[in-house]
């Protein structure tokens, strides 16, 4: 595989975005990389020596409720024929922006450094993530089912509270979350 010549790579807040730059122009030293940030956002010098180009795109651009902004926002990223298209972290809206964008290659380089590809069809991304959705509530019913048993819809509402008394609050929520879910529908008067 030859060597990305144009990569984007997206900005987002809660990374560590330099460190990203930086690597990408270690691994890529002839590459031409855009940093696509808001415009409200500010490179550092030291960012900024990492990149060849800046995109500033104003934040209602992100979003597709605003379409003629957000259209254009499409139009300014597939323009720039990327090769390798980089996100921060691995989420649908991020996915389906990338997919759009139209780059040869997609993919996320996440808080551990690691390469995580990301299907550049937007109906791959699409699926991928309702797949998601549907394990984790598999998941959250296999969860269920080992707090309360097999017979878990016939069981009056569980004593949450330990015998050692220690019940973190995320399990507290989740047991209030399933005793909600578990109680029978009140007759309408």
């Amino acid at each position: 595989m030859t060597p990305p010549e144009r990569i984007v790579v997206f900005y987002s807040a809660d990374a560590d975005y330099a460190a990203r730059l930086r690597a990408a122009r270690r691994a890529f030293p002839d590459a031409r990389i855009t940093a696509v940030i808001p415009a409200t956002q500010t490179l550092s010098d030291g960012e900024r020596a990492c990149v060849d180009h800046v995109h500033a795109a104003e934040p209602a651009a992100y979003s597709p409720v605003r379409v003629r902004r957000f259209l254009g926002f499409l139009r300014a990223l597939r323009a720039m024929r990327a090769d390798l298209f980089i996100v921060m972290f691995d989420s649908l809206r991020l996915g389906l922006l990338g997919a759009a964008a139209r780059p040869r290659r997609l993919v996320c380089w996440d808080g551990e450094m690691r390469i995580i590809p990301i299907p550049r069809c937007v109906l791959l991304v699409a699926t991928r993530a309702a797949v998601r959705v549907v394990v984790g509530h598999l998941r959250w019913l296999v969860r269920a089912a080992r707090i309360y048993g097999p017979d878990l819809w016939h069981q009056p509402p569980l004593d949450h509270s330990r015998p050692e008394g220690k019940v973190s609050p995320r399990e507290r929520r989740f047991l209030n979350r399933l005793d909600r879910l578990r109680r029978p529908p009140t007759p309408d008067a």
